[in-house]
Protein backbone atom coordinates (compact mmCIF):
# COMPACT_ATOMS: atom_id res chain seq x y z
CA UNK A 1 0.00 0.00 0.00
CA UNK A 2 1.35 3.42 -0.89
CA UNK A 3 -0.31 6.74 -0.12
CA UNK A 4 0.32 10.41 0.58
CA UNK A 5 -1.28 12.12 3.59
CA UNK A 6 -1.62 15.90 3.57
CA UNK A 7 -2.82 17.03 7.00
CA UNK A 8 -4.60 20.38 7.30
CA UNK A 9 -4.92 20.17 11.10
CA UNK A 10 -2.74 18.69 13.88
CA UNK A 11 -4.92 15.66 14.74
CA UNK A 12 -3.92 12.01 14.39
CA UNK A 13 -4.33 9.99 11.21
CA UNK A 14 -3.09 6.78 9.68
CA UNK A 15 -3.70 3.28 8.43
CA UNK A 16 -5.56 0.37 10.06
CA UNK A 17 -5.54 -3.24 8.95
CA UNK A 18 -6.59 -6.77 9.88
CA UNK A 19 -9.62 -5.17 11.51
CA UNK A 20 -13.28 -5.98 11.93
CA UNK A 21 -16.30 -3.99 10.77
CA UNK A 22 -16.61 -2.00 14.02
CA UNK A 23 -12.90 -1.01 14.22
CA UNK A 24 -12.66 -2.25 17.83
CA UNK A 25 -10.24 -5.00 16.79
CA UNK A 26 -7.43 -3.95 14.48
CA UNK A 27 -3.81 -2.98 14.13
CA UNK A 28 -3.11 0.72 13.72
CA UNK A 29 -0.22 2.71 12.30
CA UNK A 30 -0.96 6.14 13.68
CA UNK A 31 0.75 9.42 12.82
CA UNK A 32 0.75 11.90 15.71
CA UNK A 33 2.04 15.31 14.58
CA UNK A 34 1.40 16.84 18.02
CA UNK A 35 3.67 14.24 19.63
CA UNK A 36 6.22 14.13 16.79
CA UNK A 37 5.91 10.39 16.36
CA UNK A 38 4.51 7.45 14.42
CA UNK A 39 3.18 4.52 16.45
CA UNK A 40 2.04 0.95 15.86
CA UNK A 41 -0.43 -0.69 18.18
CA UNK A 42 -3.22 -3.24 18.45
CA UNK A 43 -6.74 -2.91 19.80
CA UNK A 44 -7.98 -4.31 22.04
CA UNK A 45 -4.82 -4.42 24.07
CA UNK A 46 -3.88 -7.55 25.92
CA UNK A 47 -2.56 -5.56 28.89
CA UNK A 48 -4.15 -2.69 30.75
CA UNK A 49 -2.30 0.40 29.54
CA UNK A 50 -2.86 4.07 29.11
CA UNK A 51 -4.26 4.99 25.65
CA UNK A 52 -1.16 6.96 24.69
CA UNK A 53 1.19 4.01 25.19
CA UNK A 54 2.24 2.41 21.91
CA UNK A 55 3.50 -1.04 21.05
CA UNK A 56 6.19 0.52 18.84
CA UNK A 57 7.03 4.12 18.09
CA UNK A 58 9.39 6.14 15.91
CA UNK A 59 10.24 9.82 16.14
CA UNK A 60 9.01 11.60 13.05
CA UNK A 61 9.40 15.15 11.79
CA UNK A 62 6.27 16.31 10.01
CA UNK A 63 6.28 18.36 6.82
CA UNK A 64 3.39 19.23 4.55
CA UNK A 65 3.02 15.72 3.10
CA UNK A 66 3.59 12.29 4.63
CA UNK A 67 4.32 9.65 2.00
CA UNK A 68 4.05 6.03 3.09
CA UNK A 69 4.87 2.65 1.64
CA UNK A 70 3.55 -0.25 3.76
CA UNK A 71 4.36 -3.87 2.96
CA UNK A 72 2.57 -6.69 4.77
CA UNK A 73 3.40 -10.34 4.13
CA UNK A 74 1.47 -12.67 6.40
CA UNK A 75 2.29 -11.61 9.96
CA UNK A 76 5.32 -9.49 9.00
CA UNK A 77 5.15 -5.86 8.02
CA UNK A 78 7.26 -2.78 7.43
CA UNK A 79 6.28 0.83 6.81
CA UNK A 80 8.53 3.40 5.17
CA UNK A 81 7.79 7.10 5.66
CA UNK A 82 9.18 9.65 3.22
CA UNK A 83 11.94 7.13 2.37
CA UNK A 84 13.75 8.23 5.56
CA UNK A 85 12.09 6.39 8.48
CA UNK A 86 11.24 2.69 8.65
CA UNK A 87 9.40 0.64 11.26
CA UNK A 88 8.93 -3.11 11.11
CA UNK A 89 6.18 -4.92 12.99
CA UNK A 90 4.33 -8.20 13.45
CA UNK A 91 0.56 -8.57 13.30
CA UNK A 92 -1.11 -11.74 14.61
CA UNK A 93 -4.43 -13.17 15.67
CA UNK A 94 -6.86 -11.28 13.46
CA UNK A 95 -8.18 -13.25 10.50
CA UNK A 96 -9.87 -10.31 8.78
CA UNK A 97 -7.96 -8.85 5.85
CA UNK A 98 -9.70 -5.49 5.77
CA UNK A 99 -7.76 -2.23 5.83
CA UNK A 100 -8.42 1.46 5.55
CA UNK A 101 -7.38 4.98 6.46
CA UNK A 102 -8.58 6.99 9.45
CA UNK A 103 -8.44 10.48 10.94
CA UNK A 104 -8.97 11.28 14.62
CA UNK A 105 -9.77 14.93 15.27
CA UNK A 106 -7.96 15.76 12.04
CA UNK A 107 -8.61 17.08 8.58
CA UNK A 108 -6.38 15.12 6.21
CA UNK A 109 -6.36 14.58 2.46
CA UNK A 110 -5.24 11.15 1.21
CA UNK A 111 -3.93 10.92 -2.36
CA UNK A 112 -1.74 8.74 -4.58
CA UNK A 113 -3.17 5.54 -3.13
CA UNK A 114 -1.93 2.34 -4.77
CA UNK A 115 -2.43 -1.25 -3.72
CA UNK A 116 -0.36 -4.14 -4.96
CA UNK A 117 -1.26 -7.69 -4.09
CA UNK A 118 1.13 -10.53 -4.63
CA UNK A 119 -0.26 -13.48 -6.56
CA UNK A 120 0.19 -16.82 -4.87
Amino acid sequence: ITATFTPASPGDFGLWFYGNDTFDQAYYIRFEPRNGRMVFDKWPRERSEVPQMAELERVLSYHTDVRIRCIIDGCLGVIYVDDTVAMNFRAYDLAQRQWGFFADDADVRITNVTIHERSV
